[in-house]
């Protein structure tokens, strides 16, 4: 499972000024605006990195993330993921460990 400190690229230990960094340059970097044609897939990976910083803000709720992710024996090691920006959406999604279930379509079925 990849938890928000690998979603915001962020060390555990990292300080709310690290993490509120972290979050502006994701949020500029994947803003929907700047996907339009691909504004869906775009509008959810900008909640995704929302969700990770509203969960990691200050540090008592980054307290309660680590005892929960501990609770459930969800190791906190670091993973470096990828949040695509541009042609390859899947790819962020499918790291995600089965949290979004994708649909392929076929082009029979288009």
């Amino acid at each position: 499972m990849t938890s928000y400190f690998d979603i915001l690229n962020v060390e555990v230990r990292a300080t709310d000024q690290e993490i509120s960094r972290a979050y502006r340059m994701m949020a500029k970097k994947l803003h929907p605006d700047l996907f339009p044609r691909e504004r869906r897939m775009a509008e959810l990976r900008f909640r995704l990195v929302t969700e990770a910083y509203n969960a990691l803000k200050t540090a008592d709720r980054r307290q309660a993330y680590i005892a929960l992710l501990r609770k459930k024996r969800i190791p906190l090691k670091k993973q470096r993921i990828h949040l695509p920006a541009g042609n390859d959406n899947t790819n962020i999604f499918t790291k995600m460990s089965g949290i979004f279930r994708l649909k392929t379509v076929s082009n029979s079925q288009r």
